[in-house]
């Protein structure tokens, strides 16, 4: 009988695709504020969004790759936002994201105390409200434990939508164009909800 490699990390296992996801945006803070070679502060000043955004769809298809449940939701959210049209790109960022944070966060048998990381997530751009976060990721734990992974990117994704129809209007950088879509980048301090 085959079993499947799993990745492995100078001196043992990976780590949990959650762990490195959760740290990210510490990362692009660290990197925003000029912390970090060159390259990484440069990408983290200029698009720090951009950058959560495609390394937590990266992350969900490595976490469905290491058996999280999902990993036809995580290719679908990608492809969505890649099929697109310029109009919608945004939107269907914004899901594919949500979708995506689902997979990784909730497509493994995730214990309780990860919805305190996944609230922790969030902490570097809005440190006051990590309650509200961390009510937000044990709802979606409870529905993702009860009704499936899928159901939880659903529900993220309606909650991520109607934030953003919430904030001013911002413009966000997708796929090399600028759309208009009134979304609140979440990684912009700036913007309140």
């Amino acid at each position: 009988m085959l079993s499947a490699a799993r990745p492995t990390w100078p001196g043992g296992p990976a780590p949990p695709v959650a762990l490195v996801h959760g740290l990210l945006p510490w990362a692009i803070t660290a990197g925003a504020r000029g912390r970090g070679p060159a390259a990484w502060v440069a990408t983290c000043t200029s698009r720090p969004q951009q950058t959560y955004d495609m390394a937590t769809l990266v992350l969900a298809g490595l976490a469905a790759a290491r058996g999280h449940r999902g990993a036809v939701l995580a290719a679908l959210a990608a492809g969505a936002w890649l099929a697109a049209p310029p109009a919608s790109a945004a939107p269907a960022l914004t899901c594919s994201v949500a979708a995506a944070e689902e997979v990784i966060w909730r497509g493994a048998q995730a214990p309780a105390w990860s919805v305190a990381l996944f609230a922790l997530l969030h902490a570097p751009a809005h440190p006051r409200r990590w309650p509200y976060h961390l009510l937000t990721g044990a709802v979606l734990h409870g529905v993702a434990s009860s009704l499936g992974v899928t159901a939880s990117a659903l529900l993220h994704a309606a909650h991520n939508l109607a934030l953003e129809r919430r904030a001013a209007p911002a413009t966000r950088a997708v796929g090399g164009r600028t759309v208009d879509s009134g979304a609140a980048p979440a990684l912009d301090s700036a913007v309140a909800w």
